[in-house]
């Protein structure tokens, strides 16, 4: 007479351990997607602030901030303007999630401009307002008319 057991041989172990690891892995790489995503989603919504708070600066004063001496020298100090003003509903050094490099880019006259969020992390640019280049394109830094901070 042959005994019965009542178990799991090892092969059936292996599998499934096997379909185990390669379930979580996939969760891993597709979490990791989302944050991505998220992270810009955030910087784009900030970026939309942003520019909601410049045409309200512009309406008050009459032309949009310029950079330069003078004017605003640092990024840092156009927000405080802007939160000392109103213009923005929260602080702007709140976390953002995710470090970014802000850009504050206007013409050289002073009737055009764009902010920009970098995020070498993970690998993205994006801009919005309505001198803003391709979301392919880094802002431009060349002409001197460029302030930046970096904010986590």
């Amino acid at each position: 007479m042959k005994k019965q057991y009542n178990a799991f041989t090892l092969i059936e172990l292996l599998i499934v351990m096997a379909v185990i690891v390669i379930l979580m892995g996939i969760g891993l790489l597709g979490g990791r997607f989302v944050i991505k995503r998220a992270h810009k989603t955030e910087h784009q919504a900030i970026l939309a602030d942003l520019v909601k708070a410049t045409e309200s600066y512009n309406l008050d004063n009459a032309g949009y901030p310029e950079v330069g001496p003078g004017h605003y020298d640092t990024f840092s100090a156009l927000m405080a303007d802007y939160e000392n003003a109103k213009y923005l509903d929260h602080p702007f050094d709140d976390t953002h999630g995710q470090a970014a490099t802000f850009y504050y880019v206007v013409s050289p006259v002073n009737d055009s401009y764009y902010f920009c969020a970098e995020n070498t992390a993970d690998n993205y640019v994006v801009c919005d307002g309505p001198d803003a280049p391709s979301p392919a394109d880094a802002p431009d830094t060349s002409a001197g008319n460029v302030i930046s901070s970096v904010y986590n």
